[in-house]
């Protein structure tokens, strides 16, 4: 009976060892899938955060080059506007008049495109 006792005693701690093998190796699998997981996130994470770069490079680069371009319009407006000779007064300001408004929907397009 001692003999059996044993074995029952022995065959139970082996069926305890092999049950807790499995569930560490079941545990360390899930850490695994866990860790792959997190990885993969952050470099999904990484590459959002370089096309958001990107793009906001690309519409900082555009915001340049209008308003450059509006500087540019603006300082050719001036110096006509400065011209000493006083004949085509009215034809200046009706000039600057429309170039103001067209000034304004070039504006207007721009804050619509940033709003997008």
């Amino acid at each position: 009976m001692v003999d059996k006792d044993m074995k029952l005693e022995d065959l139970a701690k082996s069926v305890a060892y092999e049950i807790s093998a499995e569930l560490e190796q079941e545990r360390e699998q899930q850490i695994y899938k866990s860790e792959q997981k997190v990885d993969d996130n952050a470099h999904n994470i990484a590459q959002i955060k370089q096309e958001l770069n990107q793009i906001d490079g690309d519409n900082n680069t555009k915001e340049q080059i209008f308003l450059q371009n509006t500087k540019e319009r603006i300082l050719v407006l001036f110096e006509g506007l400065n011209e000493n000779t006083k004949g085509d007064i009215s034809l200046r300001l009706d000039l600057t008049i429309k170039f103001l408004e067209f000034l304004l929907a070039s504006i207007e397009n721009r804050l619509d495109e940033l709003r997008k």
